[in-house]
């Protein structure tokens, strides 16, 4: 990766993508990039429940700074297929 014509090293350990995230999100005008720290760390470590908890945190500010809603965990998103004059969710072709 190429910042200000240099090349800087990305973070490739959890603890160094959190720090990161952290500092993302305290500077407050990144916390799309910060979300995605803590994604890239939870993926590294998919059982950290303080990675959960500050990537939820993150996502949740960056939509309140969107003037968008985070989906409840219970909102089911489906795709709708039109038949006839309905949409039907979960109905696709072959039957789904």
């Amino acid at each position: 990766m190429i910042k200000n014509g240099r090349p800087c090293a990305l973070p490739r350990t959890p603890q160094a993508l959190h720090r990161r995230g952290t500092a993302r999100r305290n500077l407050g005008h990144n916390m799309f990039g910060a979300a995605q720290d803590f994604e890239a760390a939870l993926r590294l470590e998919p059982g950290n429940s303080v990675l959960a908890k500050e990537r939820d945190a993150a996502v949740a500010a960056h939509l309140t700074a969107a003037h968008l809603q985070m989906p409840s965990r219970r909102t089911r998103l489906g795709v709708g297929v039109k038949v006839g004059a309905q949409a039907r969710v979960g109905e696709g072709p072959g039957g789904f």
